[in-house]
């Protein structure tokens, strides 16, 4: 059994955008077998106009009557005739499509800002082009007729259709959908003729282009920008050429308001992308310049940059194609500013995300690349937007954090510190001596003066407390290292020196334990050593005291055979 045929998905596109180009170029406008002749209002005189010189409905005696010829009353009926043919054609040529409904339709109709009995069609491109009231009727003015030689000698200064009809054979003048077959020559070769053109200005624009960058020395630059140049020149010079002969081609009405419109939306496209691709050419200009410099705020400074000029092109190119599909954007604009407190309050999150990226740029609490915690993340820096900063943690996750957040939040920046702290406590056994205690923080004291990663100004050895299972000893010292692996580095050697320092001096390092004492068993009698008295106890605590044969100033280490000094010191050597 044969599979079904099936039509791709390229394919599909190309059918429907070919049947939405069919039903734009088919008639849309309503005919009748009889010519339709009212100018009670402005709608009606236009449609009596319009109506009357379709080809399924020819009669331009009738497209005649609303037209005011009391200035001219010397052109004959058929001067007329040819004169609204003319006037139609205009139209038609820049694509003015005419909506009825757009136009009033009441006999008592005044302009809201002259406040005259008068209506203008296309105010813009043709403002002579209006209707009037006269004697209970609407006509098309005076100076409509009079200026209509004018207005369609400038549509068509070449004469491409006089041409046709002089050059071409008959069979030329055959029409498909509306469209004569020398219309579609002359479409087919003003395209190859506008690429072929915007080629060869490529080509010049970028042969001179490259010479001034030779001089000016921006090499690496300059060619990344012309590489990605080429093809949008040609675009925006070709349509640009393309855009001044489509009213020479006496188009239908819609073909030539679709050719306008795509021959201004390519080179609206092909104008952005190409300044859109010199900011990216820019932008890497600027990275691998702000590479080469020691501080780190011009790499956070690009991608800003970068994307606010991007923002920047895409609002006004989008401003520039909604005008050319024939949107109000004046209307549009005044639109939003009314609405703007409304917009403000939609958009307050953004609005202050946008301060939020500001208050970071303006006051630098970190920079990309750093290593910060905020908000409960901690990560390393490595883009600022606009609207979040992104976070990458040390497990690797992208986290995104509001910049609004981030500006009223408590920032942690890791990278600035300019020491690394080690505070630890070390528990050795109750069993130790208190020499063996004193040999033991001098020697942690001397590892540490050993250490090359210790900061040796300022660190601190000393039996710290009476913990609930152990002696405790403070170690507290700053690491002068670069990156965290060196401060892993240097604490994993400093610990293995403690280690060997306990072993070598035979003390042991505690742990959590609990001891049951007895003092009597079952039928003994517990017996208590004799209490000294009050005059052997003081005479003990003055032993101890200033001058005491028993007293060992700080700082000093009891060893076999006497005192000697300190191996380290807590401040450069110097006790305190």
């Amino acid at each position: 059994m044969p599979h079904p045929t099936r039509i791709r998905p390229g394919a599909r596109l190309l059918l429907a955008g070919a049947l939405a180009a069919l039903a734009l170029l088919l008639p849309t406008r309503p005919v009748s077998a009889e010519p339709y002749v009212s100018c009670a209002t402005p709608r009606q005189a236009t449609m009596t106009f319009i109506n009357n010189l379709q080809e399924d409905n020819l009669y331009p005696e009738a497209a005649t009557a609303c037209f005011d010829w009391a200035a001219t009353p010397s052109l004959s009926p058929a001067d007329r005739q040819q004169r609204v043919r003319q006037l139609l054609a205009v139209f038609d040529a820049r694509g003015h499509f005419i909506h009825y409904e757009r136009i009033p339709d009441s006999a008592d109709h005044r302009d809201a800002e002259s406040g005259w009995e008068k209506v203008a069609l296309i105010p813009d491109d043709l403002p002579a082009v209006y209707l009037t009231k006269q004697s209970g009727v609407w006509l098309f003015s005076q100076e409509t007729v009079s200026a209509t030689p004018r207005l369609y000698d400038a549509t068509f200064p070449l004469g491409l259709e006089r041409l046709a009809l002089e050059l071409l054979p008959r069979s030329f003048q055959n029409r498909l959908l509306g469209v004569a077959w020398w219309q579609v020559l002359a479409i087919a070769l003003l395209l190859l003729a506008a690429i072929f053109l915007g080629k060869l200005v490529e080509i010049f624009a970028i042969h001179t282009a490259r010479r001034l960058i030779r001089r000016t020395n921006l090499l690496n630059w300059g060619e990344d920008a012309l590489q990605a140049a080429r093809w949008p020149i040609t675009l925006s010079v070709a349509g640009g050429l393309v855009l001044p002969f489509i009213t020479e081609l006496a188009l239908p009405v819609r073909l030539a308001l679709i050719l306008n419109v795509a021959a201004r939306t390519v080179v609206t496209g092909a104008v952005v992308v190409l300044l859109f691709r010199m900011i990216d050419a820019l932008a890497s200009y600027l990275e691998r310049r702000a590479a080469r410099t020691d501080t780190r705020l011009d790499d956070q400074l690009v991608p800003l940059i970068r994307k606010s000029l991007k923002a920047a092109l895409a609002i006004i190119a989008t401003l520039f194609i909604l005008q050319n599909l024939d949107v109000d954007v004046a209307s549009l604009l005044a639109g939003l500013g009314l609405g703007g407190l409304a917009f403000a309050l939609a958009a307050k999150d953004t609005l202050a995300n946008m301060f939020g990226s500001l208050t970071i740029f303006l006051d630098r609490p970190f920079q990309i690349g750093d290593w910060i915690k905020v908000s409960g993340v901690e990560g390393t820096v490595e883009e600022v937007g606009f609207r979040s900063t992104r976070i990458r943690t040390f497990d690797k996750a992208l986290v995104t954090v509001p910049n609004s957040t981030i500006a009223n939040a408590i920032i942690d920046n890791m990278s600035e510190r300019p020491l690394r702290r080690l505070k630890m406590t070390i528990g050795l056994t109750y069993d130790a001596t208190p020499e063996q205690l004193q040999a033991y923080c001098e020697g942690v004291r001397a590892i540490l003066q050993a250490n090359p990663g210790i900061y040796k100004d300022a660190y601190e050895v000393h039996l710290y407390a009476f913990g609930p299972h152990a002696l405790e000893i403070l170690v507290y010292t700053f690491l002068d290292v670069a990156s965290w692996t060196e401060e892993l580095l240097h604490r994993h050697n400093i610990l293995l020196e403690c280690i060997r320092l306990a072993d070598a001096l035979g003390v042991s390092f505690a742990f959590p334990t609990q001891t049951l004492h007895i003092e009597t068993l079952p039928g003994a009698r517990a017996e208590h050593p004799p209490l000294p008295d009050a005059d052997a106890l003081r005479r003990t605590v003055e032993r101890f005291g200033p001058g005491g044969e028993l007293a060992r100033p700080r700082g000093l280490g009891l060893v076999p055979g006497g005192f000697m000094p300190d191996v380290g010191s807590r401040r450069g050597g110097d006790d305190a």
